[in-house]
């Protein structure tokens, strides 16, 4: 494991692009060689460790993924995606450099017009964190090229939307379907829309079964039901790669077995859109989709609220 230098975030006025480096190796035999930090300067002595809210880059190695990376780090997939501009379908090169971040969130680089404030609202964070965790005085005085560090950021228009020609972007024109004309509320009640484009219920709702299963090949696409935001899109035990979003008033779906996911925690889809592709993962007996309607935290027969 290799680290190296990025260029200077600014610490205030006196020491804009200082530099300081520092080597150490931790246990496990990973060596790290970190510069650049934002104050106080890090140690100059060998075998000190680099202060916690060091930003520091990573080398790609054979086997490397996103997923693999934010877990050696103890960091979300999205923190490691949103600071490289990646999405859930780029592929790593060895010898690739990655930006690793000290804790969760976003790193953003100050531009024209920008104040703390504005910052903050962007990623829906908290002033006070971004202030402590990147030095700044309480003015919040900062300048152009500035970067920060958001804690607990959360990129509402991951990169991968925003580069229209995007490999994510594109496949997801070419698999979402037209819009429906169906509304999704009649007087209040949320109405849901069948979420794949496979149509054979191989396992219906039962007091041993928590949704319906819907058979068909990995070809098949998983569509979001609703509106709503994305609040789980990540492997969880028994479901496999699975997609659990937020519709409000109490209301969440879940999509389980996925073979690839196609969106982010943070994002914000539409009913209709591609969210993953149907899959065998987790305990599954073969490829399909496993799909629940949660209400207030009780999960109901969805079929009760697909229109």
């Amino acid at each position: 494991v290799e680290y190296t230098p990025l260029s200077g975030i600014r610490a205030d006025e006196g020491m804009q692009g200082e530099e300081a480096s520092s080597s150490f190796a931790p246990p496990g035999g990973i060596a790290l060689n970190s510069g650049a930090l934002i104050k106080p300067t890090i140690p100059s002595a060998e075998g000190q460790s680099a202060l916690p809210n060091a930003l520091r880059t990573y080398t790609v190695q054979p086997g490397d993924t996103a997923s693999s990376i934010a877990s050696r780090f103890n960091l979300s997939l999205n923190s490691i995606l949103w600071a490289n501009n990646l999405s859930a379908l780029s592929r790593l090169s060895i010898g690739q450099k990655i930006t690793i971040l000290p804790t969760d969130g976003v790193l953003h680089r100050v531009k024209k017009g920008d104040t703390i404030g504005r910052i903050a609202a962007l990623y829906n964070a908290n002033i006070d964190q971004i202030l402590g965790f990147n030095n700044l005085p309480q003015n919040g005085i900062i300048s152009i090229d500035d970067a920060l560090i958001i804690p607990n950021g959360i990129m509402k228009s991951p990169p991968a939307r925003q580069a229209t020609q995007s490999l994510l972007g594109r496949l997801k024109q070419i698999l979402t379907p037209s819009k429906r004309t169906i509304p999704e509320r009649i007087s209040g009640a949320l109405r849901f829309a069948w979420p794949t484009t496979a149509n054979r219920i191989s396992q219906y709702f039962s007091w041993r079964h928590s949704g319906i299963d819907i058979a068909g090949p990995q070809s098949n696409k998983i569509l979001a039901a609703a509106s709503g935001t994305v609040i789980i899109s990540s492997w969880q035990q028994g479901y496999g790669r699975t997609v659990v979003i937020d519709h409000g008033n109490g209301y969440r779906t879940r999509y389980g077995h996925a073979s690839k996911l196609l969106v982010g925690a943070g994002e914000y889809v539409q009913r209709g859109e591609v969210i993953a592709m149907v899959g065998s993962t987790g305990r599954s007996t073969g490829p399909h989709l496993h799909f629940e309607v949660v209400r207030n935290g009780t999960r109901i027969n969805p079929l009760q609220y697909i229109r």
